[in-house]
Formats: C-alpha cells, structure tokens, sequence
C-alpha cells in the first residue's frame, strides 16, 4: 500500500497580550477642584493608544462618582481596554472643595461723624458666599467703639470666615465722635480719612506734632507745626462754626475776640489735629 504524506505549512499567530497605555491623564495623586465647578470640563484630555490597535481612545470608559455640588474626596477611575481586550487603568481622588471667600458689604458709610453724646446704631452689613450657609459663616468685629462718650476717631473691623477658613476682605468702618457744625454736612471737613487707608490707620496713627499756646489765653494763639497747614477751623463747644480759614502762608498766630472754651481743628499735609483751648 503506498502512503502519501501531504505537507502544509503552519501558520503562528501571535497573541496580543500587551495592554494600551493612558497619555494625558491626572498625574497627581488628588486634584483639587472647585465645589459648584463644571467638574467634566475640567477631566484632562486624554489618550489611550494601543501598539496593535492603534488609537483606542473611543473605548476608555471611566467611573464619574463625583459631586461637584458636595464638598468631599471621590475616587475616579480610568479603564482602557484594546480589542483583545488587554486593560490599562488609572484612578485620581478628587478633592471638591470650597476656596472661595465670602463677601461682606458694609451697609450704608463707612465714615459716620457725630456729635459726643449722641445715640448711634451701627448700620450692619450683608454677607453672602458660594458654598457655607450664611448663618454658618463667622464675623469678627474688631476695634474698640463701645459709646459716643468720648471724643475721638473710632476704627471697627468686619471680617467674615466660612466653614473652610476662607477669609473675607477685612472692611473698616470710620466713627468721629466730636463737635461738628451741624449746619453742614457733618463729614464735610474729615476730607476722607477713613480706617484702613493711608495716610490714617486708626490703631497706629501718630498726629502730626502741632502745639497751640498760650493755653489759656487771652486772645492770641501761637501755632506751631512741623507740617504744612492748609486749613483752620474753630468750633464753639455748642457746635457753632466761628473760624474757617485757608491761610495762603504758613500761619503762626490766631486772634480771637470772643471768651469761652474751642476747639481748633488744623488741617496739615500729614492729618488733621484738634485741640481743645480756652480764651479768657
């Protein structure tokens, strides 16, 4: 019997077992992203490619657990398959947070001028903030204005602080408690010397060095300055205006020709002083 024996030739094919790799993602092990952000826009650009396949961008799927509404830590992960199914992965935490401060607005001026003595009620302000609960936000009020008792400049400090420690923008409120011609506007003279402002910061301000003498005097008041005066005013301790002065030099005398107990209030190029003087 004659036995043919036929050959063919073997074919091998190799198996792909090598998975694709991810370009572009998240290094980092956390990203930190903003509470109430559009987080999908903010996932990275990335590629998967395969060395059989090619571009297999098309079948990365990832886990989206994240609450963009929520502060919190989310876990998302990145799966790639090529189409031998060989699996590349990768996972980020998100961090969703709030880091951003609130706002507080002072209601009404921030300079209010009045007479020593009178009854004042501090006009407030308004808070709002993207993420904490208003009233879950802490104010701090700083200064020391307690009455009108006292004759002076007064600086009070609003600072808001959410939840997360975000800290507001500190905003001050100026008080003036003296002796004010109340037939004018009753800020009209302050020229804008407002807390939390240069040149004047109410907890380390320095007058400028200005003497007036004699005091008591019999009309005729000496001024002695180091600055440059730009104005004179002189009140009656009812509040009457009785000198209002833009000397063109450097003054060095007043003369009064009424008795009583005024205040002298000069204007320099370094602040503005006020001193109390009697004329007999």
């Amino acid at each position: 019997m004659l036995l043919l024996l036929f050959l063919f030739p073997l074919t091998l094919f190799a198996q792909d077992t090598i998975p694709p790799v991810i370009s572009g993602f998240w290094t980092a092990d956390t990203v930190l992203i903003g509470v109430r952000t559009d987080f999908k826009s903010q996932i990275p650009k990335f590629k998967v490619t395969d060395a059989v396949d090619g571009d297999v961008t098309n079948l990365a799927v990832y886990s989206n657990p994240v609450n963009e509404d929520s502060v919190g830590y989310y876990q998302m992960l990145l799966l790639a398959k090529d189409k031998s199914n060989n699996l590349a992965r990768d996972s980020v935490i998100i961090h969703i947070a709030d880091t951003i401060s609130p706002k507080l607005t002072l209601e009404g001026s921030n300079l209010i001028c009045v007479n020593q003595f009178d009854h004042v009620v501090d006009p407030g302000y308004t808070i709002s903030d993207n993420y904490s609960d208003p009233n879950g936000i802490t104010i701090t009020r700083g200064g020391t204005f307690a009455s009108t008792d006292s004759v002076g400049w007064y600086c009070i400090s609003y600072t808001a602080e959410d939840l997360f420690g975000n800290t507001s923008i500190t905003r001050h409120r100026t008080y003036y408690v003296g002796l004010i011609d109340l037939s004018k506007d009753k800020c009209e003279f302050i020229e804008g010397k407002v807390c939390g402002k240069d040149p004047m910061n109410i907890i380390q301000y320095s007058p400028p060095s200005v003497e007036v003498f004699p005091n008591p005097s019999p009309g005729t008041v000496n001024i002695q300055s180091e600055y440059t005066i730009s104005r004179i005013e002189i009140y009656a301790m009812n509040g009457q205006k009785v000198l209002d002065q833009f000397p063109a030099d450097q003054p060095k005398q007043i003369n009064l020709n009424k008795k009583g107990v005024f205040y002298i209030i000069l204007h320099t190029d370094a602040g503005m002083v006020k001193k109390l003087i009697s004329i007999q």
